[in-house]
């Protein structure tokens, strides 16, 4: 018994053992979310896992008060607090509803959405994301006309395929498969990254685990 109570010690000691909190974004759960947590429960299958599905603002909050262990979110200027690690860059596409004209169309331009209403995420909320959009209209020769603001990207999809508008998304959101929304590839498409933020005065020993596994995911692994 004694023996069993220094292992279970040592193995907390080293991050064998615990808990951690990570809070993600719900793009990074159509991205990277699914493979990290399976590469680390594999890896440390004795550590208890939360996961807190949140709004940017709120992960960028909860870290820094210490109720999270660990973020995946959207760049920030304001993270000079953190640590940080790119998880994955990737394209916006553009999401069309089904019945528009332009969705039976192989390749978008996209100075041919100038006229259109364009459903975007607020700028408060994720300036990265939004900004990207804009310059990407604006390269083209116009200012996207703003119809609605929405925050989730699931909800802007659905928005989209019921004919309000359309949108540039995360590429892995086609994994939503919400019926009504096309999806298509646009020429010199927006970018939009994904990262993992966290204190380096964080102690927890689980930690440095889970930092490896982002690590490995980074290289392929």
């Amino acid at each position: 018994m004694a023996d069993q109570a220094k292992r279970n010690a040592v193995a907390v000691g080293q991050g064998e053992a615990g808990r951690l909190a990570v809070g993600f974004t719900m793009c990074a759960a159509y991205s990277v979310v699914p493979q990290l947590v399976r590469n680390f429960k594999k890896r440390f299958p004795r550590v208890e896992l939360h996961l807190r599905e949140m709004m940017p603002s709120t992960l960028k909050r909860d870290l820094g008060e210490g109720t999270i262990d660990a973020a995946i979110n959207f760049p920030d200027d304001d993270v000079e607090a953190f640590a940080t690690h790119s998880l994955i860059r990737e394209p916006l596409d553009l999401v069309l509803p089904d019945t528009h004209a332009l969705a039976r169309v192989k390749s978008v331009a996209v100075e041919r959405l100038a006229d259109e209403p364009f459903l975007i995420v607020p700028r408060h909320q994720v300036a990265v994301l939004h900004d990207s959009i804009v310059q990407r209209c604006q390269a083209a020769g116009f200012i996207p006309k703003v119809g609605l603001e929405v925050y989730l990207q699931q909800t802007i999809i659905n928005f989209v395929a019921e004919g309000l508008g359309v949108a540039f998304v995360p590429a892995s959101m086609r994994r939503s498969q919400i019926k009504g929304a096309t999806f298509k590839r646009v020429a010199d498409p927006p970018m939009v990254e994904q990262m993992l933020f966290w204190s380096s005065a964080n102690k927890n020993p689980c930690l440095a685990g889970f930092l490896s596994v982002c690590d490995s995911l980074k290289a392929g692994g």
